[in-house]
Order: structure tokens, then C-alpha cells, then sequence
């Protein structure tokens, strides 16, 4: 069994395919109505199968783009057989609710902590 844990998002600022991206705005991201929508979106779809080692998994990096697509997707320490698998898995995620700064949707960088445990 799998189990992923999030905890609060830190937001920094990378430069992409966005012309700004940006690490604070007035709303930020959100992907469906509640906080924890993400965190169940994502124990429904990985599979005990994954290529991936229980606590191999620190932190979570992307982008939330204007179109509220993830983006840039980046898992710093997992294995190439893990990321491939868990970027397909978060870029087939339905669109996220962009963030605005100012009223006008822009980029924002979403730092994510993840814990991955592999339980028998």
C-alpha cells in the first residue's frame, strides 16, 4: 500500500516557458475546492507497482502555467524509471485553478514536500 503525505506548499520562483514566474501572488493555485483534493487525487491514481522507494521522494516541483496545467515537473532524488512514471501521472491531472496577482492569471512555482511509504 502507498501512502503519500503533503505537507504546506512554499512557493520560489524559476523561469520557464511562462514569461514570469512568480513566488507569491495574491491567490495562489488550487487544484479542485478543498486543500486535501490533491492529496486524494494522487493516492487514488499511483499504483503499488511504481518503480519507486518508500521515503525515496523529498519534495515536489512545478508550475502551475496560465492554463492551470502542471508544468516543469521536477522530483529531486527519485530514480529516472520513478519520475518518468509520477510526471505522466501529475501531467494527466485535470487543470488546477491558476494563481492571480494583481487580477491578472500568471505562473507560479508550487514546492510540494512528498513522502512516499511502501507498506506490504
Amino acid at each position: 500500500m502507498l501512502v503519500l503525505v503533503l505537507s504546506n506548499a512554499t512557493i520560489y520562483a524559476q523561469h520557464t516557458t511562462c514569461d514570469s514566474v512568480y513566488r507569491f501572488v495574491d491567490e495562489m493555485p488550487k487544484f479542485g475546492s478543498h486543500e486535501a483534493d490533491f492529496t486524494r487525487m494522487v493516492s487514488k491514481r499511483i499504483k503499488v507497482g511504481m518503480p519507486c522507494e518508500a521515503k525515496e521522494l523529498q519534495t515536489l516541483e512545478f508550475i502551475v502555467n496560465k492554463n492551470g496545467k502542471m508544468t516543469d515537473i521536477h522530483i529531486p532524488g527519485a530514480n529516472s524509471e520513478c519520475l518518468t512514471n509520477l510526471i505522466r501521472l501529475f501531467e494527466s491531472f485535470p487543470s488546477w485553478s491558476p494563481g492571480k496577482l494583481h487580477g491578472e492569471v500568471v505562473c507560479v512555482k508550487m514546492i510540494l514536500l512528498v513522502r512516499i511509504h511502501v507498506n506490504d
